[in-house]
């Protein structure tokens, strides 16, 4: 079987013939959160968007698109978007960004939820009659494993990708009315889009509609499965939410027994390639061209022909590494069936705990090769840029570290001050005059002794740290930035925080603190001065209709108990806060983090998120640089000792 018949290979080689216009790809900033793609190839003045980062990135997404873009209007328009598969991380935010006219199309090329899916009604069939969290936590378990996230995080997750067949189907059908020409993959009309942007050299290596009918089957029966589980759990436990159900599954095997079947998702990506004058360029979503896991010979033989279409039209200017450089994307063979390839990017957000996106063979296997290749990740380099005009090489633009950085994330098997606290960071800021750069020097606290080095040679080719204007406004990473000022809280007054503490006293509450603070180890006067900092002491709705009590429990992160009545019983609520912070310290001591920084960092996290909260602290920073006001721990703490004084 043939993915897609399209006639002899076009193997001219690079620098065979004329480029007549400039062209520059643009990896994302896909922020902290792992996984993601989202890519910005720019023709001349065709413009092909591939992929939308995650699920909340919208605003992130918008400001990098409007800049790269020059478009200075309320939406950003391409000429043709890509969605190359049915998971979370690739069709990301343009749901959002599409429902809120914030991104038109002219052309979209699109992975078929039906594959996925199946048909609406089947769909709609299938789950009829269950409860929604049912169908949340059968969809979350056929995504990538997301057990290491912090509870809120995953909490959001399993509850958005409950909604994501609905959410994809209504977005296409809003590209559709909104005058956008939209093709699926697997269909005829998928040489009507080629033939458009011919003049960009568009091919659809695969898949074939019979590999993606394979790939469906496999799925029907990995949901059956799914399913199963999930009525299992709710059935043993009615009460138990998502987040334990989830890890208790992934805990217990479930991943590798559905191991054979969930590949599927993955191989239904989109494989394209682009074609301007002698470049080529190749994006993949996230096929598993080094290991398909999957049981189905039909699968494996339609990769095995598509590595070999690919191969044929080797060397490329630019290949997007599949699965955000997982093992099973890319290894030695896929490298040697590259040729000649010398240009590698590797998309995905910062935070993986697992090393496993990009995984460290792939890294190994980039630096063993680092004499002819080189390399750039959005995990480190942040937003990159790489414009391909007259001169032979291209030009890079990074915003944060180095290209060829073949690092962990966490580096294994060292302590937390060794792997995260480094004893100082000295970044160059935008340029001058005369050439003529500022060094800006960040010393974390305790340091007694701090030696500044400063290399101002090359890194393996031509590499530029892009920063200033409203690019680093929008992306910059924290490395780039001017070292930041502690802001000083703005605490209430003593007779303030009295009056507080009465109505708390009046209203019974102060026994309900108590048994949380002793329920979950925390000082009586930190909790009371959480829900002081929250609802100045009081039972209500806030943060847009998000916050529930007087704890201020998050709906999107704790749906179940939000809806229920009990995030408006006190008791409940000031437990479940108490819960909430157990969780944010729980996760940062297992991170390494100790002593004063675990009280603070917790206290932060509340406000900020554990995953944000301990990029922070690994990067140096300030816990309350990302807290609301800069300040949320540090108003807390002293918040905390007024009452405490005033508890006796």
């Amino acid at each position: 079987m043939s993915p897609r018949n399209q006639g002899p290979a076009e193997n001219t080689p690079l620098g065979a013939a004329e480029v007549t216009q400039t062209t520059r790809i643009t990896l994302l900033d896909l922020g902290d959160k792992q996984y993601g793609d989202c890519v910005l190839c720019q023709f001349g003045s065709e413009t092909v968007l591939i992929d939308g980062g995650h699920d909340g990135d919208e605003h992130r997404i918008l400001k990098q698109l409007k800049w790269l873009l020059g478009q200075s209007t309320a939406f950003v328009r391409v000429s043709l978007v890509i969605v190359t598969h049915p998971h979370d991380d690739h069709i990301g935010c343009l749901p959002r960004l599409v429902a809120n006219g914030q991104l038109q199309a002219d052309w979209a090329l699109v992975a078929d939820p039906k594959y996925r899916w199946g048909a609406p009604q089947e769909t709609e069939a299938f789950f009829a009659g269950r409860h929604s969290r049912e169908r949340a936590l059968t969809e979350a378990l056929l995504e990538e494993d997301r057990s290491s996230w912090p509870d809120g995080e995953l909490a959001r997750f399993i509850e958005n990708v409950g909604t994501l067949s609905s959410r994809y189907r209504t977005m296409l059908d809003q590209l559709h009315e909104n005058g956008t020409t939209v093709v699926y993959s697997g269909t005829p009309q998928v040489t009507d889009v080629e033939a458009r942007f011919a003049n960009i050299g568009l091919r659809l290596i695969g898949p074939s509609a019979e590999h993606l009918q394979a790939c469906h089957a496999l799925l029907q029966s990995a949901r059956h499965e799914s399913l199963g589980f999930a009525e299992e759990s709710f059935t043993t436990d009615e009460t138990m939410d998502l987040v334990s159900a989830y890890r208790n599954f992934m805990g217990n095997g479930f991943e590798e027994r559905v191991r054979p079947n969930k590949g599927a998702i993955n191989l239904q990506s989109l494989v394209t390639r682009f074609r301007d004058g002698n470049r080529r360029f190749l994006f993949a979503g996230d096929m598993q061209f080094s290991k398909p896991e999957v049981e189905s010979d039909t699968l494996k033989n339609s990769v095995r022909e598509m590595r070999q279409q690919i191969s044929s039209e080797a060397p490329y200017s630019l290949v997007k590494l599949s699965h955000h450089a997982s093992y099973n994307g890319f290894d030695d063979e896929v490298l040697a069936e590259l040729g000649e390839t010398t240009l590698f990017g590797i998309c995905g957000g910062h935070y993986d705990d697992k090393n496993s996106h990009p995984h460290p063979d792939v890294l190994q296997l980039l630096n063993e090769n680092s004499d002819r290749v080189r390399w750039v990740r959005t995990d480190h380099n942040r937003q990159v840029k790489i414009t391909f005009g007259a001169a032979a090489d291209p030009e890079i633009k990074i915003s944060a570290g180095q290209i060829n950085d073949a690092t962990l994330n966490h580096p294994e098997e060292e302590a937390f001050d060794e792997a995260f606290a480094p004893l100082a960071e000295v970044a160059a800021k935008a340029p001058v005059t005369n050439n003529v750069a500022e060094l800006v020097t960040r010393i974390p606290p305790n340091a007694t002794r701090v030696s500044v080095t400063v290399d101002l040679t090359p890194v393996n080719g031509t590499a530029v740290r892009e920063v200033g204007g409203a690019e680093a406004e929008s992306f910059a990473a924290p490395a780039v930035e001017a070292a930041a000022v502690a802001l000083e809280a703005v605490t209430p007054s003593r007779s303030i925080l009295s009056q507080q503490l009465a109505r708390a006293r009046e209203r019974g509450w102060i026994a309900f603190f108590a048994e949380a603070a002793q329920t979950f180890n925390f000082p009586v006067a930190l909790l009371i001065a959480i829900a002081s900092r929250e609802t100045n002491m009081r039972n209500i709705i806030g943060d847009n209709g998000h916050g529930h009590g007087i704890m201020q429990i998050d709906d999107r992160s704790f749906p179940d108990f939000t809806s229920s009545p009990r995030a408006k019983d006190p008791r409940q609520n000031i437990l479940k806060g108490g819960e909430v912070l157990n969780g944010k310290r729980r996760f940062l001591s297992n991170k390494g983090v100790s002593g004063d920084l675990l009280m603070r960092g917790s206290v932060a996290a509340y406000n900020g998120g554990e995953s944000r909260v301990f990029t922070a602290i690994k990067e140096g920073r300030n816990v309350d640089s990302v807290t609301t006001n800069r300040n949320y721990s540090a108003d807390v703490l002293a918040r905390s000792g007024t009452f405490r004084e005033l508890l006796g």
